[in-house]
């Protein structure tokens, strides 16, 4: 393809209109991100509704540049967005298109080599190379995102700023429900419009990371402690068994080999205090009716002796292989392929695991809000929902994992590696907190709890994890 002098305007609009709407859409929004730190009303002070007039312009831009299949319709959301906002946003989009230079010809002359069919390589270059940010721009940038960390009510419009500008943006998913947004809520301001999102998100993920469960509140009969800010805790039932006989057939099976693989193998084969026999413990105790949490914990055990039992060439694993351990894992793959054949939803649900990149160790700071939060989750739950909260959060936010139901876990013995979270257990952990932000805000329309001080804290607490967590799925 020829160069384009986009410092000529004659051969810059020439080449624009030879683009699709969608390439010309990706060069806009991209072209206002640039500014958009230099073109907020109060440079310095807290985002207000004029930014988000402006990042709601350019969002839907991009969202139409994308080129990605969705059912929004463009037409109104482009008329809605730019009339809402027409004296901050579109203004000063154009604004940014039209005074700065630099930011457009940069921009334009990255996409002279592109199509609609590379759109998502365009997204995934950042919108500045570092070394070339005008200072101006990049101190007011700086600026912005602070600005925007301030308040969770901007939480999306920060990771889809920065996103944009580092070329890391994904949550297209996400981003196209929040151009969908009815203009009614629009028009009630960024904190409404932030719960507003937060609630669309949580939905989202509910989908994305579906157990096998019914979350739901159980009203409280006597007073409850005075960490919780309800008037009643949630707690969770499993499905209901189909096929009980089966199930239970399954489990104790499972149960008759590790009984042997302890008994016969003297503690050399697998350990009652190991990861993998705590889990089959715990699995024994309290949720050999429940198939879906069979399934993973199940299946999480299968792979790790699998992974940990010595091979000729190996011979410095955990475990040794013998006919024991062996039984044991075909008891435990026979087990959940029998559930995965009973229940279509499971099924898909370990596909969608599967499919699921290793999360790793969870970063610092979404390890720290976890652990914040954990009174809190804590004293919201009851019953098996307590129990798992009680169980799931110290596997997130220790890479060492014991998995004792209360206190630190302990650290791995000699010979056992210091292990990530288990993707089953940050699946149930975020879905669940999704599933309890929607009953939230559900509540506070229905007047059923007070939308003031504790209970806005609890929503924004758990509106905060799911930001964070909803970027591993």
């Amino acid at each position: 393809m020829a160069k384009v002098d986009f410092s000529d305007l004659k051969s810059s609009e020439a080449w624009f209109a030879k683009q699709s709407v969608e390439v010309r859409c990706a060069m806009t929004s991209r072209a206002a991100l640039r500014v958009f730190a230099n073109f907020r009303a109060n440079l310095a002070g807290k985002p207000d509704d004029l930014d988000m007039g402006l990042l709601r312009a350019m969002l839907t831009s991009a969202g139409r540049g994308s080129g990605r299949p969705t059912d929004v319709d463009w037409d109104t959301a482009a008329t809605n967005s730019a009339t809402n906002s027409a004296t901050s946003a579109l203004s000063a989009t154009n604004s940014a298109l039209s005074a700065t230079n630099s930011a457009i010809y940069s921009a334009a002359d990255s996409a002279t080599d592109w199509d609609s069919k590379h759109l998502d390589t365009f997204f995934g270059v950042q919108l500045w190379p570092e070394a070339n940010v005008p200072q101006a721009i990049a101190k007011n940038h700086n600026t912005a995102l602070n600005a925007l960390r301030a308040n969770p009510a901007w939480a999306f419009w920060l990771r889809f700023y920065e996103g944009m500008w580092e070329g890391t943006f994904t949550e297209w998913d996400l981003a196209f429900e929040v151009i969908k947004i009815a203009e009614e809520d629009w028009e009630k301001g960024y904190e409404h419009v932030g719960d507003v999102i937060a609630g669309i998100e949580a939905d989202l993920l509910t989908k994305k990371t579906h157990i096998a469960e019914t979350v739901f509140f159980q009203a409280a009969v006597t007073p409850l402690d005075d960490a919780n800010p309800l008037d009643g805790q949630f707690d969770v039932v499993a499905i209901p068994v189909e096929q009980s006989d089966s199930l239970a057939r399954a489990v104790s099976k499972v149960e008759d080999s590790f009984e042997d693989a302890l008994t016969l193998g003297h503690g050399q084969h697998v350990r009652q205090t190991s990861l993998e026999g705590l889990i089959l413990s715990r699995v024994f105790a309290k949720y050999r009716s429940d198939p879906h949490r069979v399934e993973m914990d199940f299946e999480d055990v299968r792979r790790v002796l699998v992974a940990n039992i010595c091979t000729p060439q190996d011979q410095t694993r955990n475990y040794p292989d013998c006919d024991e351990l062996q039984i044991l894992i075909a008891a435990l793959l026979s087990a959940c392929d029998d559930i995965r054949g009973a229940y279509p939803e499971i099924a898909q649900a370990r596909d969608e695991l599967d499919a699921q990149d290793d999360i790793g160790p969870l970063p610092p700071e979404v390890k720290n809000q976890i652990a914040l939060a954990r009174p809190m989750l804590i004293a919201i739950s009851q019953n098996r929902m307590r129990d798992g909260m009680e169980e799931d959060i110290p596997e997130l936010i220790n890479d060492a994992i014991g998995l004792l139901p209360k206190g630190a876990p302990e650290l791995p013995s000699a010979g056992e590696r210091v292990r990530e979270p288990r993707k089953s257990v940050l699946r149930r952990f975020t879905n669940r907190l999704a599933e309890m932000r929607i009953q939230l805000g559900q509540m506070a329309k229905e007047a059923i709890a007070s939308p003031e001080g504790q209970f806005v804290g609890l929503i924004t607490l758990i509106g905060s994890l799911i930001s964070m967590l909803g970027g591993f799925f």
